[in-house]
């Protein structure tokens, strides 16, 4: 859980009337403090403490927040150093949507969850961070050791999840179902009895996907955002409430739209986005290592300015903004995913709206598949009333 919100959660409120969710509130979490935490703060000092303060999506964080840095002091970071990050960043993608599929998938669908083929990536993943960085800000590649990790990787990713296949490959239903029947018992249960949900559920709303957003827009709507409403509950000018993630990355691949076709944008899309995802970054992560070369980063830059920066975490896009006074971090503020999936009206909601429940156990377990969908990056305290 996000070590700043571990004091709340998102609140879910579903109302059922006549056998369906006739409504369905979204209390939002609190605001994490990251004025409080950040301010007077410099550019070393804000780029070491941003990641501990969030147990996931951590180097994505470090990400957003060294690109807000280097945008606020006009400095730009040479490639081995960009090309460390990114490396990083799709390292941790591929571990959290790993461990979302073999554990919480698992658990939510009544499957014996992979306990060690999770701790198995996640170990190797961690170790991926002090392969490249010695220290903090340098990066001191060593080619044979990475290449050697990437492949045992490889092997934990197939072996665990994949079944020995590729399914960034598959283009078809019908190659999707023959690939599920040579799965690993997790990921087979798993996107079996979702498959079954999709057929049995009601046509899924039609999702708004995000795609590029105008830094600039964005960096007036934080640096406005004084009192947190847009971070809380972010939406474009014109009331559109967005899906970020992996869904909204991958909507173009082959394989999506065929599922779309068969069983709508619903649960098995959006964990099949996941995988196709995993393979992806195997794929990136091999063409980054040979990007790395020794640096180290010289003085800590000065001066005064405003910067955004932007990564692309597990959940969706992330955005950090920061304003620099005299090389001291002012202000501070962040804009994570899950505001713009768990919207009071974006596609969670909108995922469960006038869906059939006969019971409250019902519609609080239609709830959690949509969150497993959504993968929020806190808890999800759901609560169901008659209307």
């Amino acid at each position: 859980m996000n070590v700043l919100a571990s004091e709340g959660a998102i609140g879910a409120r579903l109302i059922l009337d006549g056998g369906r969710i006739s409504a369905v509130e979204i209390t939002p979490r609190p605001a994490p403090p990251l004025n409080l935490l950040m301010a007077g703060l410099g550019f070393r000092e804000a780029a070491q403490r941003i990641p501990t303060l969030f147990s996931l999506c951590a180097m994505a964080q470090r990400d957003a927040c060294l690109g807000a840095l280097e945008a606020a002091f006009g400095i730009s970071s040479p490639p081995t150093w960009e090309a460390s990050r990114k490396l990083l960043v799709l390292a941790e993608t591929l571990e959290e949507h790993a461990r979302h599929l073999l554990l919480d998938g698992a658990l939510l669908l009544g499957a014996v969850p992979d306990a060690e083929g999770a701790k198995r990536i996640r170990r190797h993943v961690k170790s991926l961070e002090r392969a490249i960085h010695p220290a903090p800000f340098e990066v001191r590649p060593e080619a044979a050791h990475l290449a050697g990790w990437l492949e045992e990787l490889r092997g934990l990713i197939l072996e665990r999840i994949m079944g020995g296949r590729d399914v960034s490959a598959l283009s078809s239903f019908a190659g999707f179902q023959d690939w599920v029947r040579g799965l690993p018992p997790v990921p087979a249960l798993v996107l079996t009895r979702l498959q079954e949900h999709d057929r049995s559920a009601p046509p899924p709303a039609t999702a708004m996907l995000m795609g590029g957003l105008d830094p600039l827009w964005l960096a007036d709507m934080l640096r406005g955002d004084k009192l947190g409403r847009f971070t809380s509950r972010p939406a474009t000018d014109e009331g559109i409430c967005l899906e970020t993630g992996p869904m909204a990355r991958q909507c173009d691949h082959p394989l999506i739209g065929a599922i779309e076709e068969e069983l709508g944008c619903g649960l098995t899309a959006r964990t099949l986005a996941r995988l196709i995802e995993i393979s992806q970054a195997m794929v990136a992560m091999a063409m980054i290592l040979p990007m790395l070369e020794p640096w180290e980063l010289g003085q800590d830059p000065m001066g005064s300015g405003e910067g955004i920066g932007m990564s692309e975490a597990a959940r969706g896009r992330l955005v950090h903004w920061v304003r620099i006074e005299e090389s001291k971090i002012s202000s501070y503020r962040l804009l994570a995913p899950t505001e713009w999936n768990f919207h009071p009206e974006g596609p969670f909601v909108k995922a469960l709206l006038g869906v059939p429940a006969r019971s409250p156990e019902a519609a609080s377990h239609l709830a959690r598949l949509q969150a497993y969908g959504f993968d929020p990056c806190v808890g999800l305290e759901i609560e169901v009333y008659d209307a």
